[in-house]
């Protein structure tokens, strides 16, 4: 499998920048996440040390993971210039864990979307580093990722011919549940449905020719926007212009495995096809083994080999800009 969605914490953070930046405190194989100075989540060594990340990825069963940063460190509350050093140092520690073993680690960077200009440009260390694309939140300190103002951006990312995944990102009613876990179940399924259904309404694709953008967490529920945008979707005949309909438009998009149940995930397949979806696992915070959904999906109704194999690891090759499975 190539597994699209893992997160690393590098070694180093906070990188020499001051103690609102998100650390991490080793203590032996686990190490202590601090944000904003409180515990935020105990890791264990194949976050930070890619030899330990191999070894794990041999017992899962993955060939490929795409490496991305934990979400909280994107830091889009920090000082536009802060936040650009800090991405930078980001960058060069995710594309320093992917050298390790060029043939089973892609990277993803991280840019600072607080502010546009600053972002754009940082695509050139990203490719300078060699990194196969970004990882950005849906939502940029409330503002979704999807609204039309984040458009420049998707076309220099598509210029480069860098893909962009959309990571499911704090909304501002988080705090809706109390406990973190929680939190999570609750708001990211939304969160996410609400800007790839923003990406699609916007003509976000369409209108960054060359643009591979990816969703986690399944697309989280944007199925159930796409009846009611349906609906209303000829009321811009500029949109229609672009895309003939939402369904239509959600195939522009790639989405990983990680929807949690089969039966969600044979919907997704069912409707945007085995190209657009790609494994996601959420490793190494998430215990399930990657790829578990299809694997339960095929266990119960059977699949297709060429149908596996295309969710496994050709989609993904497409979305990541591989020329192959590696091998």
């Amino acid at each position: 499998m190539i597994d699209v969605h893992t997160h690393v914490v590098p070694a180093g953070l906070p990188f020499g920048h001051d103690e609102r930046f998100a650390s991490i405190v080793q203590r032996g194989d686990v190490a202590d996440v601090l944000v904003g100075g409180s515990l935020f989540r105990t890791v264990a060594r194949a976050a930070w040390d890619p030899q330990a990340r191999l070894a794990e990825m041999d017992a899962s069963g993955v060939r490929v993971q795409a490496l991305s940063v934990m979400p909280e460190l994107f830091s889009y509350w920090a000082e536009p210039a802060v936040g650009a050093g800090f991405c930078a140092a980001l960058n060069e520690a995710v594309a320093a864990m992917a050298a390790a073993d060029r043939r089973r680690f892609v990277a993803l960077g991280t840019v600072p979307l607080q502010d546009l200009d600053l972002a754009i440009r940082a695509l050139d260390q990203v490719q300078a580093l060699g990194m196969a694309g970004v990882q950005i939140g849906s939502n940029v300190n409330g503002v979704s990722a999807g609204a039309p103002a984040f458009l420049p951006f998707l076309q220099a990312a598509a210029d480069a011919g860098l893909c962009v995944f959309v990571h499911a990102f704090h909304p501002p009613h988080w705090s809706c549940v109390a406990d973190p876990p929680m939190a999570a179940a609750v708001n990211f399924p939304p969160e996410i449905g609400t800007c790839v259904a923003a990406f699609l309404a916007n003509g976000a694709v369409e209108r960054s020719p060359g643009l591979r953008l990816g969703a986690s967490h399944g697309g989280g529920t944007f199925t159930m926007h796409l009846p009611r945008m349906a609906a209303f979707w000829g009321a811009d005949s500029a949109r229609v212009e672009r895309c003939a309909s939402p369904y239509d438009a959600a195939r522009g998009l790639w989405y990983d495995t990680l929807t949690y149940e089969p039966g969600a995930l044979r919907a997704l397949v069912d409707l945007v096809g085995a190209e657009r979806v790609m494994v996601g696992s959420d490793a190494p915070f998430f215990g399930e083994r990657p790829g578990y959904v299809l694997d339960a999906l095929a266990d119960n109704e059977g699949i297709d080999g060429a149908v596996l194999d295309t969710i496994r690891t050709r989609s993904a090759c497409s979305f990541l800009g591989l020329a192959e499975a590696p091998t």
